[in-house]
């Protein structure tokens, strides 16, 4: 009977000859099976064929040559672990002779052989087979070259150093008080850094992230750098679910996770609508299996943030769209940009539908929450490429076209519509009750304060979308016509902002022909000429 030792070089031989699609007996996860493999590993690569090997060490430099930021190798590493089902990223910059390290620890699922293979050659992926997937072993990994020269990783029963595209066993490594426990099935990445790193400069880029970044993965939530010494966290991207539930959207026939997420000590907060959407048959990610379905999501923000587009994690490049959205994209290889294919216009079709699902949602069940969903034609500029700007014109276009032939909030316990609904001119603000809009407008209802948002993007919204009706400061000085007991009670403040805002719109010849003007006795009356009926002497009203 061979021992776990030569299973493990069997294995290694294998995987090697045939690659990842091969069928392996499972890992038993031994040291002596690990040993084993690695070394078998290491032999072979010492056998590979002259042109062979120049073709590794091509696409070697090719990946560590990639057009990413400095800093990107460890997005991939947050996306790696994510994929392997962590709840945390630890990082953390430490000195170990004449070499900064970058260390990076997860508690997801365990290393096993074929990930290996997959972390040490560039553009060799474990993650073709799994539609699901968002990092990719090997070519996302290999970014990290722009800062280091040398990773080891660490997770029991696996010892191991990634110099290039070749690999060797390494020492175990030891348990590091309060940041990583050897004997546990975390993972390490320990990144020898190149000496030009500028801790600093990673210190700022880290912080800049924010806890939004962390808004589509599965399952990490939180994010945090550290220092070992003081064993505490300089900067801690962290998010906690509040509430998750199951909706019906209108418009969809396929249910919606929301998630309600926030960040921790702040007053920021996600919710976060998901759902699997059938792919036509012709469609599917490129170099990664095909299913069935596939997963895509918008964030609406309960503060202004600026939106992104995420394929897990952000893409890099803000939008101006109130909302982030996020779908399994073909990206680029840098991972910085969307191509431009039939997937990915086809995704953002499916993101519109969603968006205007989740603002007619809101419309129905809290109205001030709902402006946010709905994106304005200013917000589509996208400098950074022309074709996506174009999907997102697409994209707001088919959500303010829906939302207006949806349209539904509650008014008084009744249905009302776009065209049922009126509102006053942004000079009228707080002026016009609904009593007097149903004189003005005996059809119309006006739209209540409480459907109205703080910021009054509302206001924006319904200028765009149309359907409702604005009552302008011209149409509002017909309630000047009014007997005094038709107007109803008003104090001598309405009348001054009214006349203010007729003035400012032009309209003083207009409100000089009404009974404009409210005498000490409480009696309205017509401004008189001097010249005629004598000099009006005016009083300052009492301040409140």
């Amino acid at each position: 009977m061979s021992t776990d030792a030569e299973r493990g070089r069997e294995v290694a031989q294998t995987l090697w000859r045939l690659g990842l699609g091969a069928s392996l007996p499972d890992d038993p996860l031994t040291p002596e099976f690990a040993r084993g493999a690695l070394a078998e590993f290491e032999q072979l690569q010492r056998g590979t064929p002259g042109a062979l090997r120049d073709v590794l060490e091509g696409a070697q430099m090719t990946a560590e040559q990639l057009n990413v930021e400095s800093f990107h190798g460890l997005i991939e590493i947050v996306q790696n672990a994510d994929d392997q089902r962590a709840a945390e990223v630890r990082v953390a910059i430490r000195r170990s002779g004449k070499h900064d390290r970058l260390l990076a620890v997860h508690d997801g699922e365990r290393v096993h052989l074929h990930h290996v293979l997959a972390m040490t050659l560039a553009f060799v992926s474990t993650k073709r087979e799994d539609p699901r997937a968002k990092g990719r072993f090997g070519i996302g990994l290999k970014t990290l070259g722009r800062v280091g020269d040398r990773l080891t990783v660490h997770c029991a029963p696996y010892d191991f150093m990634i110099e290039g595209n070749r690999v060797r066993a390494a020492q175990r490594a030891r348990t590091i008080p309060g940041f990583y426990n050897a004997s546990s099935t975390e993972t390490l990445l320990d990144l020898r850094l190149r000496e030009d790193f500028d801790a600093d400069e990673f210190r700022r880029w880290f912080a800049s992230l924010g806890s939004e970044t962390l808004i589509f993965l599965d399952t990490v939530r939180s994010l945090r750098l550290v220092a070992i010494e003081r064993r505490r966290s300089l900067i801690h991207h962290r998010l906690t679910e509040v509430s998750t539930d199951i909706l019906a959207l209108p418009g969809t026939k396929e249910p919606c996770r929301r998630t309600i997420l926030r960040a921790p000590r702040s007053s920021r907060s996600w919710h976060r609508y998901e759902i699997e959407r059938k792919m036509p048959r012709s469609l599917h990610r490129r170099y990664k299996a095909r299913q069935d379905t596939t997963p895509i999501a918008v964030a609406v923000p309960a503060q202004t943030d600026p939106g992104e587009i995420y394929a897990g994690l952000p893409l890099g490049v803000a939008t101006h769209l109130p909302i982030s959205v996020n779908a399994q994209f073909d990206i680029d290889v840098g991972r910085s940009g969307i191509q431009h294919e039939p997937l990915n216009a086809w995704l953002f079709q499916r993101l519109a539908e969603l968006t205007a699902a989740v603002a007619l949602d809101r419309l129905a069940s809290d109205p001030a929450a709902a402006w946010r969903a709905i994106p304005l034609a200013a917000e589509q500029v996208f400098d950074a490429d022309a074709w996506v700007a174009d999907r997102l014109a697409g994209l707001v276009e088919a959500v303010q076209s829906r939302v207006r032939r949806g349209f539904r909030i509650c008014v008084a316990g009744e249905e009302r519509r776009l065209k049922d609904l009126a509102y006053e001119a942004e000079a009228l603000d707080g002026l016009l009750t609904q009593a007097e809009i149903a004189g003005l407008r005996p059809r119309q209802t006006l739209l209540p304060r409480g459907a109205r948002d703080r910021e009054s993007r509302w206001r924006a919204v319904l200028a765009e979308i149309g359907g409702a009706a604005m009552v302008n400061v011209e149409e509002s000085l017909r309630l000047l016509d009014r007997e005094d007991d038709d107007l109803g009670q008003h104090d001598v403040r309405w009348f001054i902002k009214l006349g203010r805002a007729a003035i400012e719109a032009d309209l003083g010849d207009t409100l000089w022909d009404l009974r404009s003007v409210v005498t000490v006795s409480g009696k309205r009356i017509v401004p008189p000429l001097a010249s005629v009926e004598g000099e009006l002497l005016l009083r300052s009203a009492p301040r409140p």
